[in-house]
């Protein structure tokens, strides 16, 4: 997509300059959305709001770096320095993707990285002095969830430390994270913004054609997951299905595994068909577990139960939204689900406040908005 160097602000009558923002993923499924033409077919929900940001101030492209396909060329060689940081800090670091992909970041007046793991890489190398006029706004996602694994090392909390302060903007998904990301690294809170995570609710969208089944649904294949609580709590007659890839102990529960791969279609109307929704998850502080998963499950109308965890209790609402449980309770959450199971009257009200309020705050161009915002503001 190509723009005039300015455009006119109707409004204040004032020209505005049109800014070439590049967006870097790591995605090796992405391209699989992509037609020939360029255009993308599927939801939109992790362009990171990209196709939302504003066509007449900002020329938008991508590029989309190598993450598990065979190494080779400079790849083999920036593994050497990747491996031993991803074994202490449990985050990747390719520093291959500044020279893989120089031609396309000169050209960009803004870098987005939609990743911590793409953000330290970038960052490496603005450090060492290139990209000097380029902006870099970094998403922060999990950094602060990582940090059990190197809280000891001081001097990879320092480097990380020194990273982050070469960027321009610091995006985090919530104002709990954000207030904690400052103070633990250091980083004046002007640096850091938030900016709200959403979906694509023209895909994500319920269906008045399809009978709700009798089935609790949950989906997930981070570490954060807690299937195993759910499991714990789930009654044993009821049914239980699971789209994961990873190895459970159903505990002689009526629990169906989806480990194959399934379509954004077919997850979809598993959403629309489920009764309830659960998506558990272990007890953290700072990121956002399950966002996504969430967002797409009230976004289809399905009643939600999600855990009491600061930074999801900052954008839903208990007994309108969704309800929450207390995290690692599996006592807790059973009483979540008789009392959602039991109540056909507070499922469609839950499902339909939740529906609007993922509608009006969490969608991609909710966050596309807010992220050009954030580029003209900073």
């Amino acid at each position: 997509m190509k723009n005039d160097l300015t455009k006119t602000d109707k409004v204040n009558n004032k020209i505005i300059p049109v800014k070439k923002v590049l967006y870097i993923f790591r995605h090796d499924e992405l391209s699989d959305y992509f037609t020939s033409t360029g255009s993308f077919s599927g939801p939109a929900d992790f362009l990171w709001g990209l196709g939302s940001l504003d066509a007449e101030k900002i020329d938008r492209y991508y590029v989309n770096a190598p993450r598990l396909e065979k190494r080779k060329g400079i790849r083999k060689f920036t593994n050497i320095i990747e491996r031993p940081f991803s074994k202490y800090t449990k985050i990747g670091f390719p520093i291959e993707i500044y020279p893989l992909f120089k031609k396309q970041i000169n050209k960009a007046d803004e870098i987005f990285c939609v990743n911590d793991a793409i953000s330290l890489s970038i960052l490496f190398w603005k450090a060492l002095g290139k990209m000097k006029k380029k902006k870099i706004r970094c998403i922060v996602m999990s950094l602060q969830e990582r940090e059990k694994y190197f809280k000891r090392k001081k001097i990879i909390i320092r480097f990380i430390s020194f990273l982050f302060r070469h960027a321009d903007t610091l995006i985090t998904l919530s104002n709990e994270a954000k207030n904690n990301f400052s103070k633990k690294y250091n980083i004046g809170s002007t640096k850091v913004e938030t900016c709200y995570f959403g979906i694509d609710t023209s895909f994500w969208n319920p269906s008045f054609s399809i009978e709700k089944d009798d089935y609790i649904l949950s989906v997930g294949n981070d570490m954060n997951r807690d299937f195993n609580t759910l499991i714990k709590a789930t009654p044993d007659s009821q049914k239980l299905k699971i789209v994961t890839k990873r190895k459970l102990d159903v505990q002689n529960k009526k629990v169906d595994i989806i480990s194959n791969w399934v379509s954004d279609n077919e997850l979809r109307e598993f959403y629309q068909k489920a009764k309830i929704v659960v998506i558990p998850s272990i007890n953290v502080k700072n990121e956002s577990p399950g966002l996504s998963c969430s967002l797409q499950a009230l976004s289809c109308k399905a009643p939600l139960i999600i855990p009491r965890i600061p930074t999801l209790s900052e954008l839903f609402r208990d007994k309108i939204d969704c309800l929450f449980y207390e995290p690692e309770d599996s006592i807790d959450l059973m009483k979540k689900i008789e009392l959602m199971n039991g109540n056909k009257t507070k499922r469609e009200n839950i499902s339909e406040n939740g529906h609007n309020t993922v509608i009006e705050k969490y969608s991609t161009t909710t966050m596309g908005n807010r992220l050009t915002e954030i580029i003209y503001e900073a």
